[in-house]
């Protein structure tokens, strides 16, 4: 099932977001200085989307007192920057004062069990986790499952990261690097109780969070050493080495480092930086044999380079999506065409069908596709979607151009001898679409 919808909140400019998904229908996100907000979620309801209320004062204090009146009113959740999900809470870092902030993990508790909450709620509104932060520090409600905050090493020393791993919460400087672990009977801040810091590397930090990559078990990051020299380091369980040594005699030409980017595509590093032109594709180092690729462009139609402003993969089209302003653009390839000029672009692919018989040819009669046009809200809307689904052979393709609307089942009959098949869907959506199923008729046929 796949959903394509995009929702606006106006009224807040905000650069450089960061985003972290803490369950399968909420998405948080800041930029470090206008708030935490969430989508979609049911937060305090504005013009502008919704920000995360902090709701530990609503609730009793350890004592049975009362929690406070919403109308004082609630204090907001704190922002930060480098959001990251890890065992159940929320962390991000405000990294002028080395402050991380972390959420609870309670489950049990209901907007409705204080009648003066407001705006009202239907019966059986649980407060979620990422509402539980205690930015106060109110010892009268400290409690392990509510959230708190802790300065990571030293204050003068900014924070430039936070990741997720299996050994803990990592915690990047630019010259040190620090492990964040906790036994599960303890809050991440109670040292007291097992809560420890420790430093796994110093001279060696992370320079620019958005090089931070996760792959096969490995953190890949540029950082910076003793000199202010720069280089590409790959961390597996705490050890880190270079990745390899063929990019250091070209990493002088960035001039800024901090504002690197990078992505993850097969086993290849994908570094853009600013060379003095603006942070554009700078080079390709495979991870595996350590081979360079040094890359340049794409242009613009002024012969000038597109600055990027963002870079994700996108490995259903086997490239990398690039963020130029207020566009978005496919890289590498021959057509530079934002990808949101005439929609938004989705691609659904299929696991390869048989029928289970190696050296049987069977004869594919048949393919359906499952599509609903949705409206923002989620309900079925009756609204004209085209559709391209491909019917890949062993030896051979089919390509049918295909129409849907509202709760819609399209289809194309087929005439081809294969021993397998792969089916595509994809198209341009104008809105919210819904893929819900694919199927193929086969009939079995003869022995090869």
């Amino acid at each position: 099932m796949a959903y394509v919808d995009v929702k606006t909140f106006t009224g807040e400019t905000m650069t450089d977001v960061y985003f972290a998904q803490v369950d399968r229908n909420n998405v948080l996100f800041s930029d470090g200085s206008n708030g935490l907000w969430c989508y979609p979620g049911y937060g305090i309801a504005t013009e502008t989307g919704y920000r995360v209320l902090d709701l530990v004062p609503f609730l009793p204090d350890n004592n049975g007192g009362a929690g406070i009146s919403i109308a004082t009113p609630v204090p907001f959740a704190p922002d930060g920057k480098y959001l990251t999900w890890h065992r159940g809470r929320l962390f991000m870092a405000d990294p002028i004062t080395s402050t991380v902030y972390y959420s609870g993990t309670r489950t049990d508790y209901d907007r409705n069990d204080k009648d003066s909450f407001t705006p009202a709620h239907d019966a059986d509104t649980p407060i979620k986790p990422w509402e539980l932060w205690n930015v106060k520090l109110d010892l009268s409600r400290a409690n392990v499952g509510h959230g708190a905050s802790m300065v990571i090493g030293k204050p003068d020393e900014q924070i430039t990261g936070l990741a997720d791993s299996e050994e803990g919460l990592w915690v990047f400087k630019d010259n040190q690097i620090l492990l964040w672990t906790w036994p599960d009977s303890a809050a991440p801040h109670e040292v007291t109780q097992g809560a420890d810091v420790s430093e796994i590397a110093q001279n060696v930090g992370l320079i620019a969070y958005r090089t931070l990559v996760k792959d096969r078990g490995n953190m890949l990051f540029l950082g910076m050493v003793e000199n202010e020299e720069y280089k590409l380091f790959v961390m597996s369980g705490g050890e880190i080495s270079p990745i390899t040594v063929n990019v250091d005699s070209v990493m002088h030409s960035v001039v800024n480092p901090k504002l690197s980017r990078a992505a993850m595509h097969g086993s290849y590093y994908i570094l853009f930086a600013d060379t003095g032109s603006g942070v554009l594709p700078y080079m390709a180092v495979n991870v595996d044999s350590g081979a360079i690729v040094e890359l340049t462009g794409p242009k613009q139609d002024d012969g000038s380079y597109y600055p990027f402003d963002s870079v994700i993969v996108w490995d259903n089209l086997g490239k990398v999506l690039i963020g130029s302003g207020d566009t978005i653009l496919r890289y590498p390839g021959d057509a530079l065409n934002p990808v949101d000029d005439n929609g938004t672009y989705y691609n659904i692919e299929t696991q390869r069908m048989d029928a289970g018989k190696p050296f049987h040819e069977n004869k594919f009669r048949k393919v359906w596709v499952g599509v609903d046009t949705l409206a923002s809200d989620g309900s079925i809307a009756v609204r004209d979607e085209d559709i391209t689904v491909e019917v890949e052979y062993d030896d051979d393709s089919d390509t049918f151009d295909l129409t849907a609307s509202g709760r819609d089942v399209v289809s194309a009959n087929l005439n081809k001898r294969s021993n397998s098949a792969v089916v595509r869907a994809y198209g341009t959506a104008d809105g919210s679409i819904s893929i819900n199923d694919i199927g193929v008729a086969v009939r079995d046929r003869t022995t090869r």
